[in-house]
């Protein structure tokens, strides 16, 4: 009997140490990525900070419109990049300082064809303020309704796995991106997707959201990538979850020198 309960003492101990040993992400770590702090006083003003699309077609094709942001500040400005929540969301402006008090308009366009549901995306701006945070943020909000041809919706197949698309697109510089890829369990289980980590490449992962898909539930394969830790010019990116070869379960990734 005491030479059990040595056993389970010494187990008990060998748990702690290795629960001690697992780094967990602080939260406020987490709300830094998806709400980054902008740069105090900032100088940049966004005319309409948030849009409202109200409800569009998943079909119509790419939402277009403007916002004029403005100089408020002493010194001349210079929006040097944007960061966005999602690929279907892009900002297009014409590149020269702003003098104090001077404004520019910003051409924005939103895809909403793999997006149906809820629209939440944010746009950040990035100045010659700062490297590390945002000097404003545009915020789209609105509802795309889905699209009814299914062909349309999801016509890539792997599987019980249906996905809209099967390329995704980062930049390369500091931070962790993520964006999105809407699926559906055209099977008869639940799956569970995630990254492969045997094939793929450091830095890149993906899930899914929900983490547990029901059979003919639709959800998103949610994919990152932090270029700090991924070296490769072509990351190789791999899921599992469904029993197929590997050649059917990648996602091309590819990577854009940002300018």
């Amino acid at each position: 009997m005491l030479l059990r309960a040595g056993w389970f003492v010494v187990l008990v101990g060998s748990i702690s140490t290795l629960v001690g040993q697992i780094r967990t992400i602080p939260q406020q770590l987490r709300d830094s990525v998806a709400h980054p702090a902008l740069v105090e006083q900032a100088p940049l003003v966004l005319e309409h900070p948030v849009i409202d699309l109200g409800t569009i077609d998943e079909d119509q094709g790419p939402w277009r419109g403007t916002v004029v942001a403005r100089n408020v500040g002493r010194e001349p400005l210079l929006i040097e990049r944007t960061t966005t929540t999602c690929g279907c969301l892009q900002a297009t402006w014409e590149h020269r300082p702003l003098l104090p008090g001077e404004q520019i308009t910003l051409q924005v366009a939103y895809r909403p064809l793999g997006h149906p549901g809820t629209v939440h995306q944010r746009l950040f701006l990035y100045t010659n303020c700062s490297k590390r945070l945002p000097t404003a943020v545009l915020t789209l909000r609105g509802v795309v309704r889905p699209s009814q041809q299914s062909g349309l919706r999801y016509p890539y197949v792997h599987g019980a796995l249906q996905l809209r698309r099967e390329r995704v697109n980062f930049d390369r510089r500091e931070g962790i991106q993520q964006t999105r890829i809407a699926v559906r369990n055209g099977g008869r289980r639940s799956v569970t997707i995630q990254t492969d980590t045997l094939l793929s490449s450091s830095g890149v992962r993906l899930w899914s959201e929900p983490r547990s898909l029901a059979a003919g539930q639709e959800g998103d394969l949610v994919v990152e990538y932090e270029a700090e830790r991924c070296g490769d010019a072509a990351p190789r990116l791999y899921w599992q979850g469904i029993p197929l070869p590997p050649r059917e379960r990648k996602i091309e990734v590819t990577i854009a020198e940002t300018k």
